[in-house]
């Protein structure tokens, strides 16, 4: 994900979510369509960012040590982010958007590390249903090809197969991600959110591996290795809306988007060392 694609990624979703029906609901709506899988043996976490999780048949225990890991790595992100000292760990990048108030930054010291945040027209239920309904998401999500469920490892947990598109010069890229998803809670993520309400959801997700997607270096793809990436939907104030300038015709939600990769599984090596 570049700049210009995290900022166009929130318009995307912005354009996507005027289609869809009213949500506001607090409990999470499951679009999957993958049956629930109980037995894992041969999956595990590819990136070195934590020791490799070789995962146990009938073990969901690792599953859940996995997805409590990613989840972690999120909430410290979030935290530095939102600390008092917030320059210390991330650098603000000029981006021209003034509807939806997108604002992009770069992490200092982890290699492509990026967090973007802007504001949809959309309620916080709405945005969530169509940012997790895995199987339609290429229909509106410009830089995606297709998308689909690998297995279900429980209603809030699922990995998922995604191709994205090619990006000039770099080859298509592909991701099998291990990902968790469900209703915020003050309790838990109070330390990392200025907020204090529990209108909102969440999705993380780390690379894993599996035997039915292997790496597909015969098809011309890069698997991509994402250390942890990841979204928060947040409901807002009246108050804010005034503040912000947005329209106050419309529900409006908060989106927050963290993505950090293994520098090299984005960009090709032949590239980089064009700059050494």
């Amino acid at each position: 994900m570049s700049i210009k694609s995290s900022s166009d990624l929130i318009k995307e979703i912005s354009k996507a979510s005027q289609s869809l029906p009213i949500s506001n609901k607090l409990e999470i709506s499951n679009p999957m369509s993958a049956p629930l899988d109980k037995n894992h043996s041969d999956i595990k976490t590819s990136h070195n960012i934590t020791n490799t999780v070789q995962l146990e048949s009938n073990s969901l225990c690792l599953y859940s040590d996995t997805c409590s890991s990613s989840i972690q790595n999120f909430k410290n992100l979030l935290g530095q982010f939102h600390s008092s000292n917030n320059s210390q760990y991330w650098n603000n990048i000029p981006v021209s958007d003034n509807l939806h108030k997108v604002k992009v930054y770069k992490h200092k010291t982890n290699n492509y590390c990026y967090l973007s945040h802007g504001y949809i027209p959309s309620l916080p239920g709405s945005t969530f249903d169509l940012l997790s309904d895995a199987v339609n998401r290429p229909s509106w999500d410009v830089f995606m090809e297709s998308s689909e469920i690998v297995s279900n490892i429980s209603n809030e947990c699922r990995i998922l197969y995604t191709k994205l598109k090619p990006v000039w010069p770099a080859a298509p890229r592909d991701s099998l991600l291990l990902t968790s998803f469900s209703k915020l809670s003050q309790v838990e993520w109070a330390k990392y959110l200025p907020y204090k309400d529990d209108s909102g959801y969440y999705s993380v997700s780390t690379s894993v591996t599996h035997p039915s997607y292997p790496i597909f270096k015969d098809k011309g793809l890069v698997r991509m290795d994402v250390i942890v990436s990841g979204y928060l939907i947040l409901k807002i104030s009246e108050s804010d809306m005034v503040d912000l300038n947005l329209d106050n015709s419309k529900s409006w939600c908060k989106l927050i988007q963290i993505v950090y990769l293994n520098f090299d599984s984005w960009i090709p090596s032949s590239i980089i060392n064009l700059g050494n």
